[in-house]
């Protein structure tokens, strides 16, 4: 009897000690698992009941309370935009005419620019700006003192 809490207690601790490390509310799940099982333990029952009762417990956390956890976490926490999704409204001086399929460097990447809609009348010099990405294209529309045409 005194393995089996022994066992337990080490599982709880190793899983939390694991949640901590890996900051991912996953592991925690079995810690509680193992209390549950250790109070079973502690009351004489056999280890096939405590282990039956722990693989009850973690299988419905992670059922039932792991989704609405990790749910939760993500609303909370801000999401990270990728380098590309920083572009999206940046403005810069397009040195280049707009032809179809054409590569254009930009912040060291080459991307196929595409006008907004019809906007075909995109010619070097013409100041744009990144309105979308898709793919590998930057969608782009043309640009004049802090207002859109």
């Amino acid at each position: 009897m005194f393995y089996f809490i022994l066992f337990w207690v080490a599982l709880a601790i190793i899983a939390a000690v694991i949640d901590i490390v890996t900051s991912n509310l996953l592991y925690v799940l079995f810690s509680v698992g193992s209390v549950v099982a250790l109070v079973l333990a502690l009351f004489g029952f056999s280890f096939l009941i405590q282990l039956s009762v722990f693989c009850i417990i973690t299988a419905a956390l992670f059922i039932f309370l792991y989704p609405i956890v990790r749910r939760a976490a993500q609303e909370k926490i801000p999401r990270t935009k990728t380098m590309e999704e920083s572009y999206i409204g940046n403005c810069f001086v397009f040195n280049d005419d707009l032809k179809k399929g054409n590569l254009v460097k930009y912040k060291g990447i080459y991307w196929t620019m595409v006008p907004n809609g019809s906007e075909n009348e995109i010619q070097k010099g013409d100041m744009v700006r990144v309105i979308g990405i898709d793919g590998n294209k930057l969608i782009i529309e043309k640009y004049y003192y802090n207002k859109t045409i």
